[in-house]
C-alpha cells in the first residue's frame, strides 16, 4: 500500500528486480561507451562534461522510478509503463534491423529486454501486484 512501512509484495520485488536487470542491460553498454571513449580522447572537451551528466541522469532517472514503484507510487507505475511501451517498440525496431541485415548475435539484447519487460509490466499490473497500488480506504487525494 502506498505510503505503507509494509514490504511490497513477491510480484512487485520480482518486478523491479527485472527492471533493474534491463536497466543495468541497456546502460551498460553505453556508459562503458562513454567510459572508454573519455579515456581514448575519442571524447573531449566539452562534450566529456555532456555525456558523463548525461550518463549519471540516465542512471539516476532509471533507479530512481523503480525505487518509486518500490514505495507504491502509482503514478510512477503508469510513467514507467509509457516509457516500457516506447523502449519496448524501440527494441523491436533493433531486432528487426539485425534481422533483416542477417546480425543474428544483436537479436540477443533486444529479445531478451522485451521478455523480461513484458513479464515485469504483467506483474505490476496484474493482480495481486496491482493491489499494491491502489489506494486505502479513507486516504487524501494528494
Amino acid at each position: 500500500m502506498p505510503g505503507s512501512t509494509i514490504s511490497p509484495p513477491r510480484e512487485i520485488v520480482t518486478a523491479i528486480s527485472l527492471m533493474g536487470v534491463n536497466v543495468f542491460l541497456i546502460n551498460f553498454f553505453r556508459a562503458l561507451s562513454v567510459a572508454t571513449g573519455i579515456l581514448s580522447s575519442r571524447i573531449s572537451g566539452s562534450a566529456v562534461f555532456y555525456k558523463v551528466t548525461d550518463e549519471f541522469l540516465i542512471w539516476g532517472f532509471s533507479l530512481g522510478l523503480l525505487v518509486l514503484i518500490w514505495y507504491g507510487l502509482n503514478w510512477a507505475r503508469w510513467l514507467n509503463l509509457v516509457l516500457s511501451v516506447l523502449n519496448i517498440g524501440l527494441m523491436i525496431y533493433r531486432a528487426v534491423g539485425a534481422f533483416a541485415t542477417q546480425q543474428y548475435p544483436a537479436l540477443i539484447l533486444p529479445i531478451v529486454y522485451v521478455g523480461l519487460e513484458a513479464f515485469a509490466l504483467y506483474l505490476l499490473f496484474l493482480s495481486p501486484g496491482r493491489l499494491w497500488f491502489e489506494r486505502r480506504e479513507g486516504a487524501s487525494a494528494a
